[in-house]
């Protein structure tokens, strides 16, 4: 409810970020937390997107064994780190 009145009086609510004891420095660690988080999940969705056009390569025949299972399953890690990282980063950003 940041920005509106609290009690019917002129004075402006703070936010839930202050009202919940966070100092202003803590918005800069916040905001580093986001930006790691939202990188891994760009890097997560690329991977999955190679990963789909590795199969679709797959049953198109383009790919034969063994470079097609060492790309599926190498792209499909690729997709886990990163989610992983993100989830982490999440999770360290709600406990700051």
């Amino acid at each position: 409810m940041s920005g509106c009145y609290r009690n019917g009086s002129a004075e402006l609510d703070p936010g839930p970020a202050t009202r919940a004891g966070r100092q202003p420095g803590d918005l800069e660690v916040m905001s580093t937390v986001g930006r790691i988080g939202f990188r891994a999940g760009v890097a997560a969705s690329g991977a999955m997107l190679a990963y789909v056009i590795v199969q679709i390569l797959q049953m198109v025949g383009v790919l034969h064994f063994p470079l097609d299972e060492i790309l599926i399953f190498g792209t499909s890690l690729c997709i886990v780190l990163p989610a992983f990282q993100r989830e982490s980063f999440s999770v360290a950003a709600l406990h700051q």
